[in-house]
């Protein structure tokens, strides 16, 4: 059987490997639906500016 270029979740070893997961391909598809759709109907845009500044310093906490 030949090896598959994905996966259906990433482990170490298949990111060594430079596989891809199917499932963070799903998760990324579900959060760029998920951001119009709440862009389109509140007609804002302020849950990706707070991400911005929330993300970097949630980083910086677990370092």
């Amino acid at each position: 059987m030949k090896d598959r270029f994905w996966v259906w979740h990433a482990t170490l070893k298949s990111r060594e490997a430079g596989k891809i997961s199917v499932l963070a391909c799903i998760e990324t598809l579900f959060s760029v639906i998920l951001y119009w759709w709440i862009a389109i109907n509140f007609d804002t845009h302020w849950h990706l500016v707070g991400g911005v500044f929330i993300a970097p310093s949630r980083k910086q906490r677990r370092d």
